[in-house]
């Protein structure tokens, strides 16, 4: 189960780090990149590293969200359709948002001892 949590992990800072290079923030790419490396270290019983990750996850969720609410204002200033982009940057946000759920569970239960 461990493998699947970092995989999901992994492909949200993958995603946030997407976003980042679309923005323009190259600076910010290579922090995301240097996040991933987190995750690896996550294997080690460093406790610290899961709570960076749902800190990082956490954060990168509110900005897709921030993205999603400029991206559907620019369309309706537009007068173009913007559920679709509502639906897919939503899904996006909740799919970072329990993945930083995930490392602060995963956080949670390597400091208890318990396998979560």
């Amino acid at each position: 189960m461990t493998i699947l949590r970092r995989l999901a992990i992994f492909f949200a800072l993958l995603l946030l780090g997407a976003l980042a290079v679309r923005l323009g923030l190259l600076p910010v790419a290579g922090a995301m990149a240097g996040v991933l490396g987190l995750n690896v270290l996550a294997f080690l019983p460093w406790r610290g590293a899961w709570r960076a990750l749902a800190a990082v996850l956490g954060l990168g969720s509110a900005a897709w969200l921030g993205m999603m609410a400029l991206r559907i204002h620019e369309r309706l200033d537009l007068g173009r359709p913007w559920l679709r982009l509502a639906l897919i940057l939503g899904t996006v946000a909740a799919f970072t948002a329990w993945t930083a759920w995930l490392a602060w569970r995963t956080e949670a239960a390597t400091r208890s001892g318990t396998d979560a």
